[in-house]
C-alpha cells in the first residue's frame, strides 16, 4: 500500500465485513497521516460475524460509527450500502445517510449491487442532496450484464460508477 501511494493512488475501496472488519484497520494503518490526501470508500449492510446487517437508519448509523473507529478517521468520504434490503425501503436508508452528510461524517453515498429498477427508485424517492452518486456492480471483461441496462440506468450527470472485477467478486462469495 505505501508503494501505491507513493505512486500516486488515491482512491481506496474496502468494506466493513472484508477480512472480518480488518480490511479497515488495515486501511488505517497504511494511510497514516495521509488519510487527508485519499479518497476512501467503504461499504455497509451485510452481517458482520453473525451480526444483523441491513439499510435500517439505526445500523446505518451504527455501522458507520464502527467503520470511523476501524479506519481511524472522523469521515468517510464515499459510503456504500453493499446490496439492497429487500425489509428497509430505501428512502429510510438514505434519509439515515442524508444525515450523516449534513453531519460531515460522510461526504458521499453509494450502492452496491443494484439493479437498474433499483437505481431508478433510489432517484425517485430521494431528494437530490441524498441521492447515491455511485453504483459498484460486478463489471468486467468477464461479466458484461451491466451494459444491458445498469449502465443505462447510471448515464446521468452526478453518477459514478466504481468498477468491481468479477475476480474479486467471485473470491468473496466464495468461489
Amino acid at each position: 500500500m505505501h508503494a501505491a501511494l507513493d505512486a500516486g493512488v488515491t482512491f481506496f475501496d474496502t468494506a466493513d465485513v472484508y477480512g472480518e472488519t480488518r480490511s479497515e484497520e488495515y486501511l488505517r494503518g497504511a494511510l497514516g497521516s495521509r488519510r487527508r490526501h485519499v479518497v476512501v470508500a467503504t461499504k455497509f449492510g451485510m452481517p458482520i460475524q453473525g451480526g444483523p446487517g441491513g439499510a435500517s437508519p439505526a445500523y446505518v448509523k451504527e455501522a458507520l460509527e464502527a467503520s470511523l473507529r476501524r479506519l481511524g478517521t472522523d469521515y468517510v468520504d464515499l459510503y456504500q450500502l453493499h446490496r439492497p434490503d429487500p425489509a428497509v425501503p430505501i428512502a429510510d436508508t438514505l434519509g439515515a445517510l442524508g444525515e450523516l452528510v449534513v453531519a460531515g461524517k460522510v461526504r458521499e453515498v453509494g450502492v452496491s449491487n443494484y439493479t437498474a429498477e433499483q437505481i431508478r427508485s433510489a432517484f425517485e424517492v430521494a431528494p437530490s442532496a441524498r441521492r447515491p452518486v455511485s453504483v459498484q456492480n460486478e463489471y468486467s471483461v468477464l461479466h458484461r450484464d451491466p451494459e444491458v441496462d445498469v449502465l443505462p440506468s447510471c448515464a446521468s450527470p452526478g453518477r459514478r460508477r466504481p468498477p468491481r472485477s468479477a475476480r474479486t467478486s467471485r473470491a468473496r462469495r466464495g468461489r
